[in-house]
């Protein structure tokens, strides 16, 4: 779930930080799922499914096309501080006003699920695919010397 490309001039959150997605489906069957939110190398991924929200923010986001940014305070930015399967969690998150000019933050109870994939990065994902062929192979900014 990437959607910028990371540099190491931005500095780590300070809190555990995810973003919470609304996934829905054609069935109904809506549901949610936590990603760790990277902002810069080396960090780690973490995708985790969502049993419960609670309550569920009404306003703004989390949306089906845009995650909410949530906060776990107390805890560390760091892979041994990521979230476990099967707990409860407090989030404090920002919901955006309807009109999407104002911002409100709001506390709510995350109980999470299944865990689909966690893994550490050491800044250099692909390095091994990207970078020693020359192009046309693809070449990733900022990754090939």
């Amino acid at each position: 779930m990437w959607f910028q490309e990371f540099s190491i001039a931005i500095p780590r959150q300070p809190d555990l930080t995810y973003l919470l997605h609304k996934v829905v489906t054609p069935g109904g069957s809506d549901f949610y799922l936590l990603t760790h939110y990277i902002t810069s190398a080396p960090n780690f991924e973490h995708i985790l499914l969502v049993k419960s929200v609670s309550p569920i923010p009404t306003s703004g986001v989390p949306t089906s096309s845009w995650p909410m940014r949530v906060t776990f305070q107390g805890y560390k930015d760091v892979f041994g501080e990521k979230l476990k399967e099967s707990s409860a969690y407090t989030a404090h998150g920002e919901v955006l006003s309807s009109s999407g000019t104002t911002s409100t933050n709001v506390k709510f109870n995350i109980y999470t699920g299944v865990e689909i994939y966690a893994g550490t990065d050491d800044g250099y994902s692909s390095y091994a695919e990207n970078c020693p062929i020359a192009p046309p192979h693809p070449q990733a900014r900022g990754l090939c010397p």
